[in-house]
């Protein structure tokens, strides 16, 4: 093993504790060297391939560490040992200068869970923002997963309910991650009811409806959303946001039972909300969904071949590929009820290849259905038959 002092072992361990590049003066504060050692560590540590330079006035520990190396760095990152950087981190304000990556790698090492669920809420806004949808939700289920293991209460409750419906929508966005929804969604709803938050339960009712629903559980998806429902009419029922916010999940309500004229006019509502300044496709992303279903169910085939062709192209837009290959997949089905099928075709081929490149799984779902209607059309039946079969079997 390499003969460094222990001041040498504890600058490469606070490396190692940061894993991404550190800024050298922010390092030179939480693990002092001075010139002469530092110089004679980088003669010795460089060629070895235990520290690297990335950038102009950056450090970062060695991709590649040998055993023995590993073995001593994280025998001096304590957890303890960690948890006191982590504080002088901030009594100092030196984490601005310090990226996302760097500081969640630390908190988590150091055993911050609390502190750490905040910054990967943040970053899964970040990731939001810069239309990079999987990425939010990987550090959003991050920040649930750790918040859940607290038993949140008090303000701790509050963050853990809100990154559970962010959540939600997130994953209904992306067509994937519902199986952890259950157990996510049961549980904020119990922390909002020790909380007396009436207005998230509220919404959890509802969230908690569109699961079941999407799992196949339709007479348990009608109880929530009608608890849901009369929940929100007894708490707030001139409170616009939260009118906007349950409007999706009651036109899927109305949708369930066949009244699609009452549907679509909170999927409208809906609509506005989404169309409101600031907002994102994910601010409800099963609208789009059903208000394209919507229309066709009541015969307004171009009204519904308009709406999802906007939205398909406004979740492009946003970086949303998941949910825009999930609404092409679904107007390609419309275009098959106008019988419109080389149209159709176009779009069914490259949900399908979308789907393959990517894992989407909604997409080709829905497509297979509407591939199967056309072969039905044409009188088809046994083509019809080993598509729809097959795509059932995918879906389960």
């Amino acid at each position: 093993m390499a003969d460094f002092t222990t001041e040498q072992w504890d600058f490469l361990a606070l490396l190692e504790a940061f894993s991404e590049p550190v800024p050298i003066e922010i390092a030179g504060i939480l693990s002092p060297l001075l010139p002469g050692p530092l110089m004679d560590l980088l003669e010795k540590a460089e060629p070895e391939g235990l520290i690297r330079r990335p950038g102009r006035g950056l450090f970062a520990i060695g991709e590649q560490l040998p055993v023995p190396v590993r073995r001593k760095l994280q025998q001096i990152n304590r957890r303890e040992r960690l948890a006191v950087t982590v504080e002088q981190i901030y009594r100092e304000n030196l984490d601005a200068g310090l990226s996302p990556g760097a500081m969640l790698h630390i908190l988590e090492k150091a055993g911050h869970d609390l502190i750490l669920a905040e910054k990967e809420i943040g970053a899964a806004h970040e990731a939001v923002s810069a239309n990079n949808h999987k990425k939010a939700r990987i550090f959003l289920e991050r920040a649930v997963a750790r918040l859940v293991r607290e038993d949140p209460d008090g303000q701790v409750g509050a963050m853990f309910v809100a990154a559970v419906l962010e959540l939600s929508n997130l994953s209904f966005s992306l067509g994937y991650g519902f199986k952890q929804m259950f157990g996510y969604l049961s549980k904020a709803q119990e922390v909002a009811g020790r909380r007396h938050d009436q207005r998230s339960h509220a919404l959890l009712n509802l969230h908690l409806g569109r699961f079941f629903y999407f799992t196949g559980r339709r007479d348990d998806a009608l109880v929530a959303m009608a608890l849901g429902y009369e929940e929100i009419e007894a708490l707030a029922p001139d409170d616009e946001d939260i009118q906007g916010q349950a409007a999706a999940f009651l036109g899927i309500f109305y949708c369930i039972r066949g009244l699609f004229k009452d549907a679509i006019i909170y999927f409208e509502k809906a609509e506005q909300l989404l169309e409101s300044e600031g907002r994102t496709i994910l601010t409800t992303p099963t609208a789009p969904v059903f208000m394209g279903y919507c229309a066709a169910y009541l015969g307004q085939f171009h009204r519904a071949i308009g709406s999802l062709d906007y939205y398909w192209r406004l979740a492009e837009e946003q970086g949303n590929r998941s949910l825009a290959n999930t609404l092409r997949g679904i107007q390609g089905t419309v275009l098959v009820l106008l019988r419109k099928d080389k149209e159709a075709l176009a779009h069914f081929q490259e949900v399908n290849r979308e789907g393959e490149e990517s894992l989407f799984s909604l997409g080709p779902y829905l497509a297979g259905g509407g591939i199967a209607l056309m072969h039905f059309f044409k009188g088809q039946i046994e083509e019809a038959y080993r598509v729809i079969r097959e795509t059932v079997e995918a879906g389960a």
